[in-house]
């Protein structure tokens, strides 16, 4: 009764921080969490809540580890060739920028996306130094690197400026963003796909897993009612949708030759 009025995101904070606090064995067990407005309230089960961040992170763990073949290929030719790092340093800044956000004292109870982001910028930092090491063009390599280290250097003045709702507020919209980008990046194909009725480049098994991987992070936001992640993951499941449909719409008909069309892969 006492957080009534007040903003979600300070019900929520207020919520955690009286968890924390309580000593009692049944409470710490289960955190009540109020909604405030017409918004209805529910008590959150750890060990579902637990349950979902797992099956999200399998779903997420499989897709960075992915690129494996890649990899494995540029490591055996001892060159990128035609590569683009680009989707492994839009992967490596995700996961940082998520890390960053479920960090206990920015946003409490979110151990299993700190977990899994955490995972993540492990895998895409080792695929970033495989990348740098056998990279053809290193000059414009380094000046992504730049970028990226500039990024993330605007990353560290907001949690070091910012503090309370403000900072997980801005935080979760920056990790929303690039969450977007990043589940939109094969729909870039789709003017190739439309004019080779080709699903070549759509690659059916990693579709279905990113998902399976949108909806697990979706059932798990809904259930312990974080707008961030609760967001990312609609529109990935939505995003998701479109590109199985261009899949299942072209994958029977028969293709032209790529002939000119230049992909990169990954």
């Amino acid at each position: 009764r006492h957080l009534r009025g007040k903003p979600f995101s300070q019900i929520y904070i207020s919520t955690s921080l009286s968890c924390g606090r309580n000593k009692d064995r049944h409470v710490c067990q289960k955190t009540t969490i109020t909604m405030g407005g017409s918004m209805p309230h529910w008590e959150v089960d750890k060990d579902v809540m637990s349950g979902l961040g797992w099956t999200g992170t399998v779903f997420a763990v499989s897709l960075f580890l992915a690129p494996i073949p890649t990899f494995h290929s540029i490591l055996k030719k001892r060159s990128t060739e035609q590569f683009s790092p680009i989707p492994y340093l839009s992967a490596l800044v995700q996961c940082a920028v998520w890390c960053v956000y479920a960090l206990p004292f920015i946003t409490p109870n979110k151990a299993s996306p700190l977990i899994t982001n955490a995972i993540g910028f492990s895998l895409e930092l080792v695929y970033m130094i495989i990348f740098f090491i056998f990279a053809v063009d290193k000059k414009t390599l380094c000046l992504q690197l730049i970028g990226v280290l500039t990024f993330m250097g605007g990353i560290v003045v907001i949690c070091v400026t910012t503090d309370g709702t403000l900072r997980t507020e801005i935080l979760g919209i920056i990790a929303d963003v690039l969450n977007v980008i990043m589940y939109a990046a094969p729909l870039s194909i789709l003017g190739v796909v439309l004019k080779t009725k080709s699903v070549e480049y759509l690659p059916l098994p990693l579709l279905i897993t990113a998902m399976l991987n949108s909806a697990a992070w979706l059932a798990y936001a809904i259930y312990v009612w974080d707008m961030y992640i609760l967001t990312a993951n609609a529109l990935g499941v939505l995003l998701g949708t479109v590109q199985i449909g261009i899949y299942v719409a072209f994958c029977g008909k028969r293709h032209e030759p790529m002939g000119e069309y230049v992909l990169l892969r990954d």
